[in-house]
């Protein structure tokens, strides 16, 4: 009887196990590179985003952040202690854009520029302006 109890409890156990889905970790906030998809409230187009260098950033360990804002590579620095990050002496190259792609280019920067505070949850990264509404929001790649 002792034996019939423990081989069910093993089975049980064995079972919850298998069937517990993994959790992933969030990815790091730096190192990783995070891809633009929502700029002032707007969700940027998926053929945007499938482009060969759609907007985003990537922040190093060293106060370093470089990307692409859709159209010109960008880098400069950047400051952040706990909830909060500035961007800073940031500069692109000059390149033209396609039509449309200037217009996210603009915003992308000024939004950047605009940034004060920064939330993570799981694989999407909030920048946040002195508003609660965010000025853009990325996903890890």
């Amino acid at each position: 009887m002792l034996r019939s109890f423990l081989v069910l409890s093993l089975f049980a156990l064995v079972t919850a196990c298998a069937q517990t889905p993994k959790t992933e970790a969030p990815p790091p906030l730096m190192d990783t590179t995070w891809r633009l998809v929502r700029l002032d409230g707007r969700e940027i187009p998926a053929e945007a985003r499938a482009e060969p260098e759609p907007a985003h950033l990537r922040l190093a360990q060293e106060g370093r952040v470089t990307g692409s804002n859709g159209c010109n590579r960008f880098f400069g620095q950047y400051r952040q202690t706990g909830d909060r990050i500035e961007f800073a002496a940031l500069a692109s190259t000059r390149r033209a854009c396609l039509p449309g792609r200037e217009t996210v280019e603009g915003a992308f920067m000024k939004a950047l520029g605009d940034t004060r505070g920064w939330k993570q949850q799981g694989r999407f990264l909030r920048f946040y302006g002195t508003a609660e509404r965010p000025l853009m929001e990325m996903e890890a790649k």
